[in-house]
């Protein structure tokens, strides 16, 4: 009888054991061997490339800075397509005078405004003729020019003179060509910087005109 209740109680520790792995191993198998969700990968394609359109505007006019005398910087010329295209000066304003600027395909031209008067100084693809002067021999296809007139020297040794136009050209008007001296004792009206032209009221002011003398005898390149 006591070898039936050694071999039961044995066949029971052995069950109980294998129940034990079998158990073990179905929770270690549920909790170590959980499928992985899959992940997916989208590719992202590149980003499509952008045209820019560069929008180019006019240039916001600056403020010239004026020394303690009020004089101040003028740069121009340079006019595309035309046998100015590589000539750019400088000039120094008087106190008093604005200036600005207008720039064209051709076409560059200076303006300085004091009140009624202006001086302009235009590059453009434009022909030219000569100047005469009180005393001087009539010649064809040149401009008779009247008193007042100017000589002006320019810092490089540039002969310049500056007289009177037809009044007829602009009524209510009086209008100054400045001429530059040619080979011989000639003067035509296109000089090394362009048409140099002043409009001023009638009976101008002689001293607003030798101020604008002044600005065309600081030209230089």
């Amino acid at each position: 009888m006591d070898n039936i209740f050694s071999l039961l109680g044995k066949a029971l520790v052995v069950v109980g054991v294998i129940g034990i792995l079998v158990g073990g191993g179905y929770y270690l198998g549920t909790r170590f061997n959980k499928p992985t969700s899959s992940v997916e990968t989208t590719a992202v394609s590149p980003t499509s490339t952008v045209s820019h359109t560069l929008e180019v505007t006019s240039p916001t006019p600056t403020v010239s800075q004026h020394d303690n005398t009020g004089r101040f910087a003028v740069q121009g010329g340079g006019a595309s397509t035309t046998v100015y295209a590589n000539v750019k000066y400088t000039l120094s304003g008087v106190a008093g005078w604005t200036s600005s600027t207008i720039v064209q395909p051709g076409i560059n031209t200076i303006k300085l405004t004091k009140g009624d008067y202006q001086l302009t100084i235009t590059q453009a693809a434009m022909g030219g003729g000569g100047c005469t002067f009180p005393g001087d021999q009539p010649q064809d296809m040149s401009v008779a020019l009247n008193v007042p007139v100017a000589n002006i020297t320019l810092l490089d040794g540039t002969l310049l003179k500056r007289g009177q136009a037809d009044p007829n050209n602009n009524p209510g008007k009086e209008t100054f060509d400045v001429c530059q001296k040619e080979q011989g004792n000639t003067y035509g009206n296109l000089t090394t910087f362009g048409v140099i032209n002043y409009l001023t009221p009638l009976n101008p002011d002689s001293e607003v005109l030798a101020e604008m003398d002044a600005m065309v005898g600081s030209l230089q390149k």
